[in-house]
């Protein structure tokens, strides 16, 4: 019996320990939920900047907030004033974007239960004249490179299938620049990273 209750401590312990680390790593967590008629809470728990938006379905801002590092926002929005349509709640960060729909009829605000988008961003890393480009993509669709030197000459464009953990390498030692911009598609989003290699 002691055996038993010694290894539960230590798988408890373990996995205790591991549940902090993703805690303590994690960017941020937002819940959404519907109130009342047209209004809608927000629970943000940040542990850095993050951007929050509301946009109409032709991407139009209609409201911003910087929210900065460790911080729990719990906020209540009434949406009376939005005409009926679609919107899109987004939370973006240094590391990923999520994005809920919002749908405003007449007299209610309905709250897709999940993010409608949930786009983790891309980490370029440089060591020795190589640059590794990794993304956590979910939704494991084709990513695109293209990169282009400071003057803005194309040097290298290609595609890529989509893996949930996708990894590729680049060369760049041969090629005669200090910076580079690396811009890169996949999830239906568009993201450009200047990378100094000198």
């Amino acid at each position: 019996m002691k055996k038993l209750v010694k290894k539960f401590s230590l798988v408890l312990a373990v996995v205790l320990t591991t549940a902090g680390m993703y805690a303590n790593t994690a960017d941020f967590s937002l819940m959404v939920k519907k109130e009342t008629g047209k209004t809608v809470r927000f629970a943000l728990n940040t542990t850095e900047k993050t951007d929050l938006f509301i946009y109409d379905s032709e991407h139009a801002v209609v409201y911003s907030e910087k929210i900065e590092g460790k911080s729990n926002s719990d906020k209540m929005y009434n949406l009376d004033a939005l005409p009926n349509g679609t919107y899109f709640l987004e939370a973006d960060s240094a590391v990923r974007t999520v994005r809920y729909e919002i749908t405003i009829d007449k007299s209610n605000a309905v709250v897709s239960e999940k993010p409608v988008v949930e786009v983790y961003k891309p980490t370029l890393v440089h060591q020795n004249g190589m640059v590794t480009l990794s993304i956590l993509n979910f939704a494991e669709t084709p990513v695109h490179v293209t990169i282009y030197d400071a003057n803005g000459t194309e040097w290298y464009e290609g595609t890529f299938e989509g893996k949930v953990n996708f990894f590729k390498k680049f060369d760049l030692s041969q090629i005669p620049s200090d910076n580079y911009t690396f811009d890169i598609t996949y999830n239906g989003r568009n993201f450009a990273n200047t990378v100094v290699v000198k």
